[in-house]
């Protein structure tokens, strides 16, 4: 059964149908719209908010792939054709269920502008973005200013590139110029090698990278089929389909607050993965409180880099796990926005000494363009998650479906996804884990682990165009390697 707040969540708060509206009483307040009907479990099942009498529920994962495009029927609620009597209503009653309680009839005015500006956006998105749906979200009264807490202020793609070490630039026109992407390392001197990538350096994944095929001798987290099958996968052969949560490679949906801290997340899923890939371990959720608190190489709830994030946990000599140093959610209300915490040096001594962290030797370039692409696919298949950077456009309001517009389709506003002006690829103002692909009708997307809590999107995680570099997934995506623990003659980490 879907939890009766994620139901909500997708039938009732976001407007998807007149069906739905009427399920929470919105349609009484909306005479314009037309006769009251009542919603039977069966229309609200055809909506994907909840099962019919007697049905099993199907994984999140597999509701939301197997939707229908044909999105007319949950868009049918446009808010700039209401009138102001009935945006209020909207107002009120999106309100009540979200909790919003404002202090003062001020608070309230200035909170009614935001939402009614915010409407705007959601009609905007929704015309936009034919394969997916944008609707009243919990940002749904948040101003811009407040929104943006939420994104990295060092987004800009050329600074990211122009922190990268220099072998990495180096090692990229070598493949380019080799019509490769099999470069695997650099010198300390930053010049481009093909020797192999030594602890702690940095080089580009190459189509023969592969964590998930595990030892000859050995299975690791997967049966022995499984293992040959990832060596099988290739540039020519792979799956149509593939998702790293159905394989217990990625920990639950976590929520960033008020925090640009999207990057530690994204490095922290990275880390996850890999451990679980390399080693024996059970899967375990890692310290993205540590990243934000204690990694001076990034800037804390300001932004970062995944990569930053890996060459500190390298540096450092491990990652915690979340459960010995767990994330302190960050209240704008509470305290400034981008408020970075204190590190906590006693609980990192303590994980470090006690041998509880997961370590990381190295990490390596995956994506660097629109070119690199069908790399990124591949290095997903054979080496787990991998931490993207993407521009935001449109993700406050997300609500299902696929963002943007693949390039054989008609079916898009001309101009209005490419040349919107959030939407520039060379500004990456959100870090996000890539966990999977798929393919629907013909439409090809990737699957996308957020980290703004499992209420938002598909219960946490969006989807958007594959093969396009939609919005600049494939601009900057990086991997870290996993490191052996080794022992000296007393059994010490």
């Amino acid at each position: 059964m879907v939890p009766k707040n994620v139901a909500l969540r997708r039938a009732a708060i976001a407007g998807l149908s007149l069906a739905a509206v009427a399920v929470l009483g919105y349609r009484s307040r909306f005479p314009s719209l037309g006769a009251a009907v009542s919603a039977t479990a069966s229309e609200l099942a055809a909506l994907g908010a909840v099962p019919e009498s007697g049905a099993s529920s199907p994984s999140p994962a597999a509701t939301h792939a197997s939707r229908s495009w044909n999105l007319t029927a949950e868009k049918a609620v446009v808010y700039g054709a209401l009138v102001d009597e009935e945006l209020a209503a909207v107002f009120d009653a999106w309100a009540a269920d979200f909790s919003r309680a404002y202090a003062t009839a001020d608070e309230r005015a200035e909170r009614y502008a935001h939402f009614k500006k915010n409407l705007a956006e959601v009609d905007r998105l929704n015309g936009a973005h034919p394969y997916a749906l944008f609707g009243l979200t919990r940002f749904a009264d948040r101003s811009d200013a407040e929104r943006s807490t939420r994104r990295s202020r060092r987004a800009a793609l050329a600074d990211m590139v122009a922190a990268l070490p220099g072998s990495v630039a180096a090692g990229r026109q070598l493949a380019s110029d080799d019509h490769d992407t099999g470069f695997d390392g650099g010198t300390d001197d930053g010049t481009a090698t093909r020797s192999g990538m030594a602890r702690g350096k940095v080089g580009w994944m190459s189509e023969d990278s592969c964590v998930a095929c595990g030892k000859p001798d050995a299975d690791h987290q997967f049966s022995r089929a499984q293992v040959w099958e990832f060596r099988n996968y290739s540039s020519t052969y792979q799956p149509t389909k593939f998702d790293w949560r159905a394989l217990g490679a990625v920990t639950d949906v976590k929520d960033t607050g008020d925090c640009a801290s999207t990057w530690a997340f994204a490095a922290a899923g990275d880390i996850e993965g890999t451990q679980f890939l390399s080693t024996d371990d059970a899967l375990a959720s890692l310290s993205a409180q540590q990243l934000v608190a204690c990694d001076t190489l990034d800037d804390g709830c300001l932004g970062g880099d995944a990569f930053k994030a890996f060459q500190y946990v390298e540096s450092f000599g491990g990652l915690a796990f979340d459960a010995d140093y767990a994330y302190a959610n960050v209240d704008v209300a509470a305290q400034p926005p981008h408020s970075t915490p204190t590190c906590d040096k006693a609980a990192l001594n303590a994980a470090l000494k006690g041998g509880a962290v997961a370590r990381v030797g190295a990490w390596q370039m995956v994506a660097m363009g629109a070119g690199d692409e069908d790399l990124l696919k591949l290095a997903l298949l054979r080496n787990g998650p991998v931490a993207v950077a993407m521009n935001s456009e449109g993700m406050d309001f997300y609500v299902h479906g696929v963002m943007g517009c693949p390039s054989d389709k008609g079916d898009c506003e001309a101009g209005s996804i490419d040349e919107h002006k959030h939407c520039d690829p060379d500004t990456l103002d959100v870090h996000a884990l890539l966990v999977g692909y798929g393919e629907q009708d013909g439409l090809h997307y990737w699957v996308v682990k957020n980290a703004w809590g499992d209420m938002w999107g598909e219960d946490g995680y969006y989807r958007v165009v594959r093969g396009v570099n939609h919005c600049g997934i494939a601009n900057f995506a990086t991997h870290s390697v996993s490191k052996a623990i080794e022992f000296d003659h007393a059994g010490h980490a």
